[in-house]
């Protein structure tokens, strides 16, 4: 580098680049293993209120970047910044959440940091933090919520980057093992309960009420088990109409719900909404008005918060299925696949590994840059003020006064440098650059360590 007057500060430049510090680094969760579906009824957080969740939750705590998860069997907050509220504050912001349902939530609530974070987003992405293991839906699903939290401003450059190695990690892992050979998902395991009570799928009716990415990948598992009669409702036809012609598949608008349910053998409903679509009065109006009473009726509930009334499970010949209930077929599944998850899980292990040394890397590159910058001001500064003493010497003069100061600077500063890149190799990246940046007089812009942790002294970490 080559003093100039006209040079901008380096760090305004690395700031857009750099990679915050794994200490700020935070989720907080609950899943189907740590909640009742009851409690994930309630805490499920509808496309329609994400955005303004989102807003909530960062000004009440000042987050810098925040991604929410919100699924049939998650709901999580991904976030980077430095407070850390307790996860029953976060909870807490949800609509209609009680303060019963807010303590129950912070009791089944799960916490990681740092590096712990990075492992559990990355085991999410694969589908092994899944009920159904290799599961490829939540996948989906994680991208649709990065990208709403990016159209929205609140995802930057910590999390952009931990999402983005998620999803590489989850496409290496289907790839390199038989996961995704044997990927499966809701829908299909819950359509292998269908089987069991029709072996001939292609004479029940199918009544499927939902639009979204699960009813496509419902009605597209039916069809190609042999399902001829289905009929989907919808209460915005015309985004199902396209996929749903591909299959010669009829779609009615919600307000058609009532005159097709009395023929339905097969009831799959997936749609969003607080509360029940379908009512347990509806079905037993609808099996009294039709002719064969006698015949079962299957209903898969896929929502979260659940579409059916639970009372359903009291009608005659009536059998409810919801998301829970599928746990024993996914049980079995995960047992078929046990080699291919510890191969699954090392390949994540790897991939944490390599995110957390590009993270203190970034970070002992960022103190690196900060310090040159600084150092380069200062001498450029005293340069200046020296040549306005000096007029007399010639430019020949000045330029070589300017590449002495220059080399003055990268001797004094590359032990320093040096000592920062092996702390980075070293694990001790984050206190090595907090100790360069007050050395040199910038400020304390990280007082933890890589594994979260403050130093003895630094100021405590803000509680929301």
């Amino acid at each position: 580098m080559v003093l100039n007057a006209h040079r901008q500060p380096a760090e305004s430049a690395a700031d857009s680049r750099k990679i915050p510090l794994l200490a700020d680094l935070f989720v907080v969760g609950v899943n189907h293993r740590t909640a009742s579906i009851d409690l994930r009824d309630r805490i499920a957080i509808s496309k329609d209120v994400a955005g303004e969740i989102q807003r909530r939750i960062i000004e009440r705590f000042g987050f810098a970047e925040l991604i929410t998860v919100s699924t049939c069997n998650r709901t999580e907050f991904y976030w980077s910044g430095e407070a850390v509220p307790d996860s029953g504050s976060i909870f807490g912001l949800l609509p209609n959440l009680d303060k019963n349902s807010e303590m129950e939530a912070s009791a089944s609530a799960y916490e990681h940091s740092g590096p712990d974070a990075a492992r559990h987003l990355f085991e999410v992405a694969c589908g092994l933090d899944s009920m159904i293991v290799g599961e490829t839906q939540i996948l989906s699903q994680l991208k649709r919520a990065y990208e709403t939290s990016h159209k929205l401003g609140y995802s930057g450059i910590c999390l952009n980057f931990l999402f983005q190695q998620a999803f590489a990690v989850a496409k290496t892992v289907h790839t390199e093992t038989r996961l995704s050979a044997h990927r499966s998902s809701v829908p299909s395991v819950a359509l292998g309960l269908a089987r069991a009570l029709f072996e001939d799928l292609s004479k029940p009716n199918v009544l499927l009420v939902g639009s979204g990415e699960v009813a496509r990948i419902t009605i597209t598992t039916l069809r190609k088990r042999g399902a001829r009669q289905c009929t989907v409702v919808s209460r915005a036809p015309e985004r199902v109409r396209q996929w749903a012609q591909n299959w010669n598949i009829s779609v009615l608008p919600m307000s058609q719900l009532d005159e097709v349910l009395g023929r339905a053998d097969i009831l799959i409903s997936c749609t969003s909404g607080d509360s029940p679509s379908i009512l347990a009065t509806d079905l037993q109006r609808a099996r009294h008005d039709r002719a064969d009473r006698v015949r079962p009726l299957l209903v898969l509930d896929f929502g979260v918060p659940r579409n059916v009334e639970d009372t359903v499970r009291g009608l005659e010949q009536v059998y409810l299925r919801n998301i829970d209930d599928l746990q024993a077929a996914a049980d079995r599944n995960r047992a078929l696949l046990e080699d291919d998850i510890a191969a699954a899980r090392r390949l994540v292990s790897s991939a944490v590994d390599a995110f957390v040394s590009e993270c203190r890397a970034a970070t002992a590159s960022a103190a690196i840059t900060a310090v040159r910058t600084k150092t380069e001001l200062l001498a450029l500064d005293e340069f200046q003020h020296a040549m306005g003493r000096l007029s007399h010497l010639s430019g020949k003069d000045r330029d070589e006064v300017r590449a002495l100061v220059h080399r003055i600077i990268g001797k004094v500063l590359h032990a320093p440098s040096e000592a920062l890149h092996e702390a980075s190799q070293n694990g001790d990246a984050s206190a090595a650059a907090l100790w360069a940046r007050r050395l040199f007089g910038l400020g304390k812009s990280a007082d933890r360590d890589d594994s979260g942790h403050s130093d003895g002294n630094s100021p405590p970490v803000a509680k929301g």
